[in-house]
Order: C-alpha cells, then sequence, then structure tokens
C-alpha cells in the first residue's frame, strides 16, 4: 500500500477571530523530478475540513482522489473518488489509509 501522509488535524482546520477557516491540503504521487507530470500518468489528492452552513455547523472530513492522464488536455480528470470521514485525528489517519489503498489500486 502507497504511504500518504497528511498534515495534522489541526492544520486543516484552526480558529480564527470566532470564524472557522480550513485549509485544503493536497499533493499527488507519479511524478518525475525532472519533468514533473508532463507525459506521465498521476495520482492526485487532496483533503480538505467541510463546514455546513445551517444552524448548528457540522465538520466532515473529505478526501478526494483524480487521475490525470498523460499529455490530458486541460489536466481532464478520471477516476475521480471521494469519501467522508470523522472531523478528528482519527479521521485523518483513517483518510491516509483510504488515500493509500486507492493510490495502491491504480497502481501507485
Amino acid at each position: 500500500m502507497s504511504k500518504i501522509d497528511l498534515p495534522r488535524y489541526h492544520w486543516l482546520v484552526s480558529k480564527h477571530e470566532g470564524r472557522f477557516v480550513t485549509n485544503t491540503y493536497s499533493g499527488s504521487m507519479g511524478t518525475l523530478p525532472d519533468q514533473g507530470c508532463v507525459s506521465v500518468r498521476t495520482f492526485n489528492y487532496r483533503v480538505y475540513v467541510d463546514i455546513s452552513s445551517s444552524e448548528e455547523s457540522t465538520f466532515r472530513l473529505i478526501a478526494e482522489s483524480y487521475i490525470i492522464q498523460p499529455w490530458s488536455r486541460g489536466g481532464n480528470k478520471t477516476d475521480f473518488e471521494r469519501a467522508e470521514f470523522e472531523s478528528s485525528e482519527n479521521g485523518v489517519k483513517d483518510a491516509e489509509e483510504w488515500l493509500g489503498r486507492t493510490a495502491a489500486k491504480y497502481g501507485f
């Protein structure tokens, strides 16, 4: 299984002047040191905390992944997958494992 290290939960969500601000973390696998993502197939992912705008805010940790094929026009994405996890440090660990399994499924 591929190993993906995500930042701590505290980094993904932080309190700022009474309002919650979320950071998005993204990464990729399969890039080449001298070419980047040109002419190679890459596994891409992002993780963020989604906050509902209802009366009682609900926090959800979201992980998304997709493949970008070599020489795709405009970075066309294929094989998009999305999963939702508990919004906590444990949820971050679960998201890391899910992303690792998903990357491995596509050969990364």
